[in-house]
């Protein structure tokens, strides 16, 4: 899967991974973690969570099933 990570500044990270999990904050919405498992592209060496704007998964480059 792949999954598009995009800052205030509109900069665009795309991760492609097996698995994606994120966590927030029931109370605030806030989002808190991000677990990516078996990435295989454009892995995040430091990600200031705190800075990102929206967080999207691109479904039309995954094949049906998975």
């Amino acid at each position: 899967m792949t999954i598009v990570i995009v800052m205030e500044n509109n900069l665009e990270l795309k991760v492609k991974c097996k698995n994606f999990k994120m966590t927030k904050n029931k109370f605030t919405g806030d989002i808190t973690g991000l677990d990516f498992e078996g990435m295989t592209e454009n892995e995040p060496l430091y990600l200031p969570i705190e800075k990102i704007k929206l967080i999207y998964r691109v479904m039309s480059d995954e094949k049906d099933g998975e």
